[in-house]
C-alpha cells in the first residue's frame, strides 16, 4: 500500500501473516534434557571465559611488575642524572663566582691606578710650580 507521501506501508493482513510466520519458526517448547544440555554448554563457555580472564589477569600482573621495575630503574637513572647535573651546575656557579671576583678585582685595581695616577699628576704639577719659583 502506498500513502500520499510516496512511502510503502504494510497492510494489517501482511503484518498478521508475518507475525504468524515468525511464531511458527519459534519453537517455544524445550525439553528438560535440551535445557540442561544448553546450560552445560553455557557453563563450559563461562568456564573457558573465566580461564581466559584469569590468564589475562596474570599477564597484567606480570606487566605491572615489569613496569614497576622499569619505573624504579628510571628513578635511579634520573637520580644519577640529577647528581651529575648538580655537579655541573655547582662547577658553573663556582666559575661564575670566580669571574665576578675577577671583575671586582679588576675594577678595584683600575680605581687604585687612577687614584695613584691623579696623585702623580698632582705631584708633577707641584714640582713644576716649585721649579718655576726656584728658577
Amino acid at each position: 500500500m502506498t500513502n500520499t507521501d510516496g512511502k510503502e506501508y504494510a497492510t494489517k493482513q501482511e503484518l498478521q501473516e508475518t507475525k504468524q510466520e515468525l511464531l511458527d519458526k519459534i519453537d517455544t517448547r524445550v525439553s528438560k534434557e535440551d535445557f540442561q544440555r544448553e546450560i552445560k554448554q553455557l557453563d563450559g563457555s563461562i568456564e573457558i571465559l573465566a580461564n581466559q580472564v584469569g590468564k589475562k589477569t596474570l599477564e597484567f600482573k606480570a606487566l605491572r611488575g615489569e613496569m614497576t621495575g622499569l619505573r624504579g630503574e628510571m628513578n635511579d637513572r634520573f637520580g644519577e642524572m640529577n647528581e651529575k647535573f648538580n655537579t655541573v651546575i655547582n662547577a658553573i656557579d663556582g666559575l661564575s663566582g670566580q669571574i665576578s671576583d675577577r671583575h671586582t678585582e679588576k675594577a678595584a685595581g683600575e680605581h687604585t691606578f687612577r687614584r695613584h695616577e691623579n696623585r702623580l699628576d698632582e705631584h708633577e704639577n707641584r714640582i713644576e710650580e716649585l721649579e718655576r719659583k726656584a728658577g
